[in-house]
């Protein structure tokens, strides 16, 4: 057989294949950012959305594939739960709910992980799929956090005002809920002090003394 007639039957068979372009789930933000109440719950106003190239999502309207098992959250803060829920043949949205036990900008996550499985996708095979297993996926806490009750001492107020830095905010945990000052907290630099995180926090000097 000639040489020429043979190349052009091996590419005939090659061609074909090298063409044939992997799946891709493209995000529209890799950060998940905390609610400006610095309430430890992530802000799903604008959800992060999911779109799928070269294959179709497995799944029923509106299923979450999470709770199905087609898809596994690793990495969330304790206290927070996630859910994948189909939009479309090829789009779905990530939310983020719960609140984090420990929200301080120390507490940032930088190993988020979202793994899809071969059961999420129409063709069967997410090793097919660009980004079906990503772990570089962000939750951004933008705050820091009072939990303790007493005038000083890890976690007060007090201490918390003074580790801040100049333009940050301080929420309260949940069960902070009022604090007695023995003394005035002297406030030397800008911050906001958010007393609607979660609810509202009574701040006394015990009629004995200025709180700020």
């Amino acid at each position: 057989m000639p040489k020429k007639i043979l190349l052009f039957i091996l590419l005939s068979f090659i061609v074909p294949v090298l063409s044939m372009s992997a799946g891709d789930l493209a995000y529209s933000s890799a950060t998940f950012t905390e609610s400006q109440q610095n309430n430890g719950m992530i802000d799903n106003s604008v959800p992060v959305s999911l779109t799928l190239t070269g294959d179709t999502f497995n799944a029923g309207p509106d299923e979450d594939l999470i709770m199905t098992g087609k898809a596994v959250v690793t990495n969330l803060p304790e206290g927070m739960n996630a859910s994948i829920r189909k939009t479309g043949d090829t789009t779905a949205t990530i939310e983020i709910w719960g609140s984090a036990e420990h929200h301080d900008n120390s507490n940032d996550i930088n190993n988020l992980t979202i793994t899809f499985q071969n059961s999420a996708f129409t063709g069967g095979d997410a090793s097919a799929i660009t980004n079906s297993t990503r772990n570089d996926l962000k939750i951004d806490f933008f705050g820091i956090t009072v939990t303790s009750s007493a005038d000083s001492g890890a976690g007060s107020l007090r201490q918390m005002i003074a580790d801040a830095a100049a333009g940050e905010t301080i929420g309260f945990a949940a069960a902070v809920t009022s604090i007695t000052l023995s003394s005035e907290i002297t406030i030397s630099k800008s911050l906001k002090i958010d007393s609607m995180s979660p609810l509202d926090i009574v701040i006394s000097g015990n009629n004995a003394c200025r709180i700020f």
